[in-house]
């Protein structure tokens, strides 16, 4: 380090002359000050940046590395977008490789509620900030002004990216899963850190700069931050973490306490953050009548919270909720929940309300088999089994799937072709349009939109549907995006 050199005249080693050390020391822009006879005079961070007139090729690099993680944080917000819609990501291979798992983490769930951004929002955050002190610092090598806080400032940057990202491949890790978009955030972490320690010298900086660097880089990570926080606020979020449902008929303390207030009494604080903002989201919805004949449902008519659910057969945030729900149903009495299942297919093959289709035909028609299957036993079975084998689904395992019980794969297909199915499709896709259904699954719970968690879901039966008995709970505020 250059501040770590004597900066007066070595002692003599004789009477005869001086004995100067020779040798080379690194400065913060890659060059050498040599050693002469005399004093050795140890220039300053500003004196050294000044007379520098390295290659543009270092500021260049740092620039586009910025801009690169800037990008790729953008694109892994917007397929956390599609994610939270249905949809699958790009990054999501398999069970193993797989963004979605990622994602999905306790840890990222607890960012997110925490903080009002998800993880891709925070690096989309980092990047802007080491663009922004790129910048700046290119902008005064040019102009000849002193680059020492605006080269602080980076170094600070750099060393934030290098233990997020430590941090997030741990968190990463203990899911079991592989993000490749997030092996490419570490990389040009990694890549930005040594550009910044070739040009700028490694961490920490020293000196008065080390404090304007800081206030530099702090300043440009509240500013960016607080322009990410409303579109933050306004992506979905994933289920706060995987919850264990106790079972509803168990007391705690003796009976002395509601098994909602025992519930709620558990929870982590990202998991009450995330029941105290669903419950602001659900009483904001305006109850919907509906007008829509029941075709097929699962409990009584009187339960306390009677679900309508929307999924979409290769939507894996459906093929989750329908796990929680499977969990909500055994530690609930039989008379607290029904549910209605509808489908959605996101397949403009036949569902006009979507631009897109896959060309498949796997959304299509399972849709319109399940349909067929519902006055039949078997649905919820055939429903069970086309979800867990989501990724390795062709229309002819669909079929396959459909016809293993008594109703046969001709009379299926000669169903799933009738106008009389493909209405009730229609039926089933206008009444999600009621509700400006943006991604599946859509979940009604009395006639309002609810969020899709289970955990919410649980609270809320537990309070037999009455959003007063939330009250007097000790929930934090809810974000504001979600208080009504």
């Amino acid at each position: 380090m250059l501040n770590d050199l004597p900066a007066f005249p070595f002692p003599e080693m004789g009477t005869s002359r001086r004995m100067q050390r020779m040798q080379p020391q690194r400065s913060c822009h890659g060059g050498y000050i040599r050693g002469a006879p005399g004093p050795l005079k140890v220039r300053s961070v500003e004196e050294k940046m000044s007379a520098s007139s390295a290659s543009p090729a270092g500021p260049v690099g740092v620039v586009v590395l910025s801009v690169a993680a800037s990008m790729l944080a953008l694109f892994q917000w917007m397929e956390l977008l599609v994610v939270r819609s249905g949809g699958t990501a790009v990054c999501s291979v398999n069970e193993t490789i797989s963004c979605e798992r990622v994602w999905d983490s306790a840890f990222a769930a607890r960012i997110h509620a925490w903080t009002g951004l998800p993880v891709a929002g925070w690096g989309l955050v980092w990047g802007l900030t080491c663009l922004f002190l790129s910048l700046l610092w290119v902008a005064r090598r040019l102009r000849g002004q002193s680059e020492a806080a605006a080269a602080a400032g980076l170094q600070w940057a750099a060393a934030a990216g290098i233990c997020a990202s430590i941090a997030f491949a741990a968190a990463s890790f203990r899911t079991g899963a592989l993000c490749l978009t997030c092996l490419g955030t570490y990389a040009l972490a990694a890549a930005f850190a040594v550009s910044v320690a070739r040009f700028c010298g490694p961490f920490p900086p020293a000196g008065p700069a080390a404090r304007d660097g800081l206030l530099w880089a702090g300043a440009a990570v509240l500013a960016v931050y607080l322009l990410a926080l409303f579109p933050g606020l306004r992506t979905p979020h994933s289920e706060a973490g995987s919850l264990h449902l106790p079972n509803a008929g168990s007391s705690a303390a003796a009976g002395t306490e509601s098994p909602l207030r025992a519930l709620v009494n558990k929870l982590s604080p990202g998991e009450r953050q995330f029941l105290s903002d669903a419950v602001a989201e659900y009483r904001a919805s305006p109850p919907i009548e509906s007008h829509h004949p029941i075709r097929l449902r699962e409990g009584p008519e009187n339960a306390g919270v009677q679900l309508v659910e929307f999924t979409d057969v290769l939507c894996p945030h459906c093929r989750h909720f329908g796990e929680g729900l499977a969990e909500l149903r055994r530690a609930l009495p039989p008379d607290a929940i029904s549910v209605e299942p509808r489908q959605y297919p996101l397949d403009g093959a036949c569902n006009p309300q979507v631009e897109r289709s896959d060309g498949t035909g796997v959304r299509c028609l399972a849709a319109k088999l399940l349909i067929c299957l519902e006055p039949t036993p078997d649905y919820w079975r055939v429903s069970h089994e086309l979800f867990a084998q989501q990724e390795n689904l062709t229309p002819d395992r669909v079929m396959e799937i459909a016809s293993s019980g008594p109703t046969k794969a001709a009379a299926l297909q000669a169903c799933a072709n009738s106008e009389e199915t493909n209405a009730k499709l229609l039926d089933d896709i206008q009444y999600a349009q009621q509700f400006h259904i943006r991604g599946t699954p859509l979940v009604l719970a009395n006639g309002r939109v609810a969020a899709a968690s289970p955990l919410f879901l649980y609270a809320l039966a537990l309070a037999q549907g009455n959003l007063d008995a939330f009250a007097s709970l000790d929930l934090p505020a809810p974000h504001p995006h979600a208080a009504p």
